[in-house]
């Protein structure tokens, strides 16, 4: 149908006109605009730089579980690497204490010798084998550890290559400053500085929202009417509005924010003392250490010449046979607790470099695989511990921190 009409007067009511049209049946209308608002826009903006520290808190969680691997693969490497050293000599140990045994029963049967003195013996045997099997488990875990640090399979044989121990670097920075360092650097903490951003700005974009919207619009329309005097014409408006109601919010949001603001500071004030107290546990724990490995060096050389001194008066009497192997066996425990105290220092030393929060990762990098991100993780560690920490405490190696 036609779209049109007619015109009568408004007094008479008479038809003054005739029925007409002034647009086409089928005709196309065409539009272009632009709008924009404000607050759409200060709230974007607000988002855009909350999605940012969001980004800047899973890059600090990732350097925090980078810093968790490098220590517990510390820890189970230098535990694993004892256990290759030392398995083979104490099943070797431990075939040789069953067979004593073995003959001990049988001279038991015999009645070769007292009654006494041979229950003696197997009982001090029985304690060699108990003591060694202990320590052979404990020896097998700490492989099995590592091969699930490597996820490697469980049965699948690791060979690791046994070099002469490292000397592990003295401690010769200034606790206070190993703090200052670890204030700075630590993931938490810079964790927790972002998330504290992030809160605020949820207070921010509640309250822009209170305040009145401005829009623009601009806009060109075409109509292929043939009727239209004007087929063009163009369209700008301005439109504010506001919402009365929600200005009595603002009290509520002033409220809460300064409640989330006092919240967020006390708990990196928290979070800050647990940090001090981590790197002063950890420096302490680390000369404790490196005390026991000294001491446990020290026992290994005398565990040493008491078993070379065994061995040389061994004759063919059942008691010297007993006397060589509690020999080897306060030597292999003194080689344990002497592996152990090497595995132990260097966790702590671990453990240390990871309350200071030094970065593992380095800042550029061409390639991000294994081979790669692995010698960059290692000379950067090197460098550290060469450097006994000095380097961190100077400001060397420091992490990108988002202002």
């Amino acid at each position: 149908n036609d779209s049109g009409g007619t015109s009568i007067g408004i007094e008479d009511r008479q038809v003054s006109l005739r029925p007409s049209t002034s647009e086409e049946r089928y005709h196309n209308i065409a539009g272009l605009g632009l709008s924009w608002s404000t607050l759409d826009f200060a709230v974007g903006y607000y988002r855009t730089a909350q999605r940012n520290d969001q980004i800047l808190m899973a890059e600090e969680r990732r350097r925090k579980v980078a810093q968790n691997v490098l220590q517990d693969v510390r820890s189970a490497y230098w535990r694993a690497l004892g256990a290759q050293r030392l398995l083979p000599q104490v099943d070797g140990l431990l075939a040789r204490t069953n067979d004593a045994l073995r003959q001990a029963r049988e001279a038991q049967d015999r009645g070769l010798l007292p009654r006494q003195e041979i229950l003696a013996y197997q009982r001090a045997l029985l304690d060699s084998v108990s003591l060694l099997t202990q320590r052979r488990q404990d020896l097998e875990f700490a492989q099995a550890e590592l091969r699930a640090l490597m996820s490697l399979p469980p049965n699948q044989p690791m060979q690791l290559v046994d070099t002469p121990d490292p000397r592990l670097p003295k401690l010769s920075a200034d606790l206070s400053q190993l703090e200052q360092v670890a204030l700075v650097r630590r993931p938490e903490i810079q964790e927790e500085w972002y998330r504290q951003r992030v809160n605020q700005r949820d207070i921010e974009i509640a309250k822009a929202q209170l305040w009145p919207s401005v829009g623009v619009d601009l806009s060109t329309r075409y109509d292929s009417n043939q009727y239209l005097y004007n087929n063009h014409w163009q369209a700008a408006g301005i439109e504010v509005s506001i919402n009365l109601l929600r200005l009595l919010q603002l009290p509520a949001l002033n409220a809460s924010q300064q409640s989330q603001k006092d919240t967020d500071e006390m708990r990196r004030v928290a979070l800050s003392m647990a940090v001090l107290t981590q790197v002063r546990i950890g420096a302490l724990r680390y000369g404790l250490a490196m005390h026991e490995l000294q001491f446990a060096e020290e026992s290994l050389v005398v565990d040493t010449k008491l078993l070379d001194y065994a061995r040389s008066a061994r004759k063919t009497s059942l008691g010297s046979e007993l006397e060589l192997i509690r020999a080897e066996g306060r030597f292999l425990l003194s080689r344990y607790q002497r592996e152990a105290a090497q595995s132990t220092a260097q966790a702590a030393w671990g453990r240390l470099y990871n309350s200071v929060g030094l970065d593992v990762f380095p800042t550029t990098i061409q390639s991000y695989d294994i081979k790669s991100l692995a010698q960059e993780i290692e000379k950067i560690t090197l460098t550290m511990e060469n450097q006994r920490l000095r380097g961190a405490v100077s400001g060397e190696n420091s992490p990108r921190l988002a202002q």
